[in-house]
């Protein structure tokens, strides 16, 4: 959580970046709230199967550090806050418990719901690359 709270407190970087660039740094918002979700959720677990508690817990704090690194943010010059980088980590964390279930679970898993939230935090990065929302 520290170094995305160091990573936040920076400059953005060159705002005519390619749009590879743009697209990247936004699927890194996927990445780091998936890998801070599914650590939340195994240190809450340890080696047990998830209880729903543990998981909705682990996606609330990864979802809830999200908003507030989303308003720190808004205090530092050159950077923003944005829907859409909210939308990312919200269902990176989603991504990242799902992640978890999977593999805990085996060849007996349901694969939609990492699926799903994997494609979601895609489609939020999207949206943050190519609009303003």
């Amino acid at each position: 959580m520290s170094i995305l709270w160091w990573l936040s407190s920076g400059p953005l970087g060159d705002p005519h970046a390619s749009l590879l660039r743009a697209f990247l740094h936004n699927i890194a918002h996927v990445v780091a709230y998936a890998a801070m979700a599914a650590m939340a959720v195994l240190a809450l677990c340890g080696l047990a199967r998830p209880a729903v508690r543990n998981r909705l817990a682990a996606v609330a704090l990864a979802s809830g550090y999200g908003a507030v690194d989303e308003l720190h943010q808004r205090m530092v010059p050159g950077r923003y806050a944005a829907w859409s980088d909210f939308g990312s980590d919200c269902f990176g964390a989603l991504f990242g418990v799902a992640i978890v279930i999977l593999l805990r679970q085996g060849e007996h898993a349901v694969r939609w719901p990492a699926f799903t939230a994997l494609t979601l935090g895609i489609g939020c990065s999207v949206l943050g690359t190519f609009t303003s929302w």
